[in-house]
């Protein structure tokens, strides 16, 4: 939940209503959350299609204007958690094969952007 919540806002300085109410970027943050699954289902970690309607329950359940730390620590030029996250799902996807193309994007694309809160627009 978190970590597609925040490759989703960080890549795109979207609230979650924003990305909620929108339809190209809801179905970047469904991708997101396939991706994880994906990648945790490979670890043997039992992740279900009900485990992803609940995390979107929960997010749709919080405050329209709300972000998650990566992407205010990174807008603001400060460490975050981009590597430990983000980073943490290309990584296992290498080493497991698991494709995961959405984050490597948001990866190399937050990345490429120079020192932090310096966001690709």
């Amino acid at each position: 939940l978190i970590t597609a919540w925040g490759a989703v806002g960080a890549s795109t300085r979207a609230t979650i209503g924003q990305i909620l109410g929108d339809p190209g970027l809801r179905g970047r943050l469904l991708d997101a959350m396939g991706e994880i699954q994906a990648v945790g289902r490979a670890l043997g970690v039992p992740l279900t299609d009900d485990d992803l309607r609940y995390a979107m329950t929960v997010l749709e359940g919080a405050p329209a204007e709300g972000t998650t730390s990566m992407q205010r620590d990174l807008a603001g030029g400060r460490p975050s958690e981009l590597d430990a996250q983000i980073g943490a799902v290309v990584r296992f996807g290498q080493e497991l094969g698991v494709a995961v193309p959405y984050h490597a994007g948001v990866l190399r694309q937050l990345q490429e952007a120079g020192r932090p809160g310096r966001l690709a627009g």
